[in-house]
């Protein structure tokens, strides 16, 4: 059953009991709306481009909600505000000229108008801390990119043919040459309703990164390497051409890379 959640000016479906289907949303405890993104296969990875997205593989993965769109600045000062770190250096390069928050009275907040822009300047650590402090997950590599292609899987989150006005891109890039704010392309939605899953800001996953993973990875929810150096990032970012924007395509950083202006997450959970 579903019922409806007023949030501002916006009507969200919410669940209400029963099992949630494709199409079923419901407001996470950050306020963020979460999609479901029922269970099933899909043959994960390419076999046209790179060696690392090799070999295509069936890959079955159990239901689980994900975060519509990126997490924006906005809800990562709530966050701040909330825990006042001691430090956040490890978390977020405040001072770094990438960074769209500031510090201002003891009080962390969004610079200007970049409330509802994609979180950026994020590390791997200061994405995962925000997901424990609400109950979250960073989604799996495999959870990830069946998000954004779907049993089907298509080569972009709207299909399998290439439309740079569909998302945020080298050739699509929103004020200022950069990122626009989250869930601006409707008509860029992935199967299962998520947004952004093309351009706009690379997102952490939970994975450490192997180049040879698909090699061995397990057919039932693979969970990653247990250790490396490097966490995945996927999707593509706002000074991305077509090619890195495909949902196969993996990218990896050291998880304490937090200057980058193009590293940003997105959350996910289990059923409960």
């Amino acid at each position: 059953m579903l019922l409806r959640c007023i949030v501002g000016l916006r009507a969200w479906p919410i669940v209400c009991g029963g099992d949630p289907v494709l199409g079923d949303e419901k407001l996470g405890p950050d306020g963020q709306t979460l999609v479901w993104v029922p269970g099933g296969s899909f043959m994960m990875g390419c076999d046209e481009f790179y060696g690392t997205e090799q070999p295509v593989h069936r890959v079955t993965l159990d239901g689980f909600w994900l975060g519509k769109c990126e997490i924006t600045n906005a809800q990562y000062a709530t966050f701040l505000n909330v825990v006042q770190p001691g430090s956040i250096a490890p978390w977020l390069d405040l001072g770094g000229g990438a960074c769209q928050i500031e510090r201002i009275g003891g009080v962390y907040q969004p610079i200007a108008v970049w409330a509802q822009y994609p979180v950026v300047a994020v590390s791997w650590e200061g994405a995962r801390v925000y997901c424990e402090h609400y109950g979250y997950s960073l989604p799996t590599e495999a959870q990830w990119e069946y998000a954004a292609r779907g049993p089907a899987a298509t080569v972009y989150p709207w299909g399998d043919t290439w439309d740079e006005s569909k998302c945020c891109n080298q050739k699509n890039q929103g004020p200022g040459g950069a990122s626009f704010p989250v869930g601006s392309f409707a008509t860029g939605a992935s199967w299962c309703g998520a947004l952004d899953m093309a351009g706009n800001v690379e997102e952490w996953c939970a994975d450490w990164y192997d180049e040879i993973y698909y090699r061995i990875s397990p057919p039932l929810n693979p969970p990653g390497m247990v250790s490396g150096s490097w966490r995945v990032l996927r999707g593509g970012w706002w000074n991305d051409e077509a090619n890195f924007c495909r949902a196969a395509c993996r990218d990896h950083f050291p998880p304490a890379s937090s200057y980058y202006w193009a590293f940003g997450f997105r959350v996910s959970r289990s059923r409960s």
